[in-house]
């Protein structure tokens, strides 16, 4: 099995680029957000959604999908979300110098992990929200 690479640039009919939510609500929501990270589609509806532990991807048909060009991910994706486990992930950073001294800090200090932690966690108030 060969990697396969497609671009699927904007189509300048949405906006809903990336999403990313962190936290359910804190009391009743009749229609939670998904936690995770979602790229096209609508909330609850993406095209393309990674689950917040970087287990599951779940990738939907471009029919649900204003924001980027229509087109298959993979060969006969029909029309049904197919849910697939996460086996490697692969993180480009565009962070300049700056960014690339911490990663170093942070890899040099044997913190990966306490750096995937920082990573998941970053921008949260002391009582674990968003704001």
């Amino acid at each position: 099995m060969c990697p396969v690479f497609h671009v699927f640039p904007p189509s300048g009919k949405e906006k809903n680029f990336v999403y990313s939510h962190l936290h359910p609500a804190r009391g009743y929501d009749p229609h939670p957000k998904p936690v995770g990270i979602g790229f096209g589609g609508s909330t609850g509806n993406e095209r393309l959604f990674i689950d917040e532990d970087f287990a599951k991807v779940t990738v939907r048909h471009h029919a649900v999908d204003n924001t980027y060009q229509h087109g298959p991910f993979f060969p006969n994706q029909g029309f049904l979300p197919v849910e697939a486990l996460i086996s490697e992930v692969e993180v480009w950073g565009l962070g300049g110098e700056a960014a690339r001294s911490v990663q170093t800090s942070y890899k040099q200090g044997g913190r990966s992990e306490d750096f995937l932690k920082l990573g998941r966690f970053a921008g949260e108030d002391d009582d674990g929200y968003d704001g």
